[in-house]
């Protein structure tokens, strides 16, 4: 049985651990063109939210709406769209905005990786973000 984190820390060094081990991507929650040619959907890099969704126990492609289920998830991503810091915009949902932040081509592995270590730590601080 697969453990469920229990914080935001938690949710946020499982998405570190979940890019460190399948890799980063730009333009979706995963590559669905790698995936249609028969790649193992277990195994295909995902962005930001796809690892927060698969570190709180999540199909890669979950929304973050108001399930009790995704409140971990949602969680996560509002805490690094706290830290990061990335500009609300009422037009897009937060996976949307996150999203784009993630699709930035100037992003990289590394400022992923760093602002989920920097959201995890700053909740392990017990900080408000």
């Amino acid at each position: 049985m697969e453990t469920i984190p229990a914080s935001v820390a938690d949710a946020a060094r499982g998405a570190v651990e979940v890019l460190r081990e399948r890799g980063h991507y730009q333009g979706d929650y995963y590559d669905r063109e790698w995936v249609a040619q028969g790649a193992d959907l277990d195994h295909v890099p995902v962005d930001v939210c796809g690892a927060i969704n698969l570190a709180s126990g999540l199909d890669v492609d979950a929304p973050w709406d108001d399930h009790p289920h995704h409140a971990l998830a949602r969680a996560t991503g509002e805490a690094l769209r706290d830290y990061v810091p990335i500009e609300p915009d009422p037009a897009l949902d937060l996976p949307t905005l996150i999203g784009h932040w993630n699709d930035d081509s100037r992003r990289t592995w590394a400022d992923i990786i760093a602002a989920l270590e920097g959201v995890a730590a700053a909740h392990d601080k017990g900080e408000s973000l």
